[in-house]
């Protein structure tokens, strides 16, 4: 499988996107949608990447993660569950997520309680609780289990101003 658009735009979101290298909340030096800066690629320290230079870059770091997931994950995902864990990987990394209770309790196919609770395990950056990664792990969660359905308000005959259901609804993104 691969990460669906809805999945790379919910990524973008969460990640953000910059055309400059800039230190991420544990301070490693990252450019692009969360590409951090390896030691043998220092021309991304000083480079301003275009657009296209940006998706190359997050395709290309994809690879290895959905690889990861395809290769560890037992069983069948819905589209939804495996972009909601590639997203988790990306963040977390391969190693982290391969050897994670995550991984483990989905491959055991345990209660949702479990998952989550193994899944919001990782909050921290810089050696501390981050409420942004904790909202980000409530975020893929809710993707995992309810499709991103979970904060979806547009039903049928709803005057709510938020935008239509859709896959991801409960991330923010419509199918429009």
């Amino acid at each position: 499988m691969k990460l669906s658009q809805d999945g790379i735009k919910l990524l973008e979101q969460l990640e953000g996107k910059r055309n400059k290298s800039y230190l991420d909340s544990a301070g490693l030096a990252t450019i692009g949608i969360g590409h951090l800066v390896r030691p043998n690629e220092p021309q991304y320290l000083t480079a301003t990447l275009t657009d296209q230079q940006i998706y190359d870059l997050l395709n290309a770091d994809l690879v290895r993660v959905e690889n990861s997931v395809n290769t560890h994950v037992m069983g069948d995902l819905e589209q939804h569950q495996f972009d909601a864990l590639v997203i988790l990987t990306f963040n977390i990394g391969t190693g982290a997520f391969e050897s994670s209770t995550v991984l483990e309790r989905i491959n055991k196919k345990d209660t949702q309680e479990n998952i989550t609770e193994a899944w919001k395990r990782f909050k921290i950056a810089g050696g501390q609780v981050s409420q942004g990664l904790m909202n980000r792990r409530e975020k893929e969660v809710d993707l995992y289990f309810n499709g991103g359905k979970k904060k979806c308000s547009s039903e049928s005959g709803s005057t709510s101003s938020r935008p239509p259901c859709s896959h991801y609804a409960g991330t923010g993104f419509s199918d429009s």
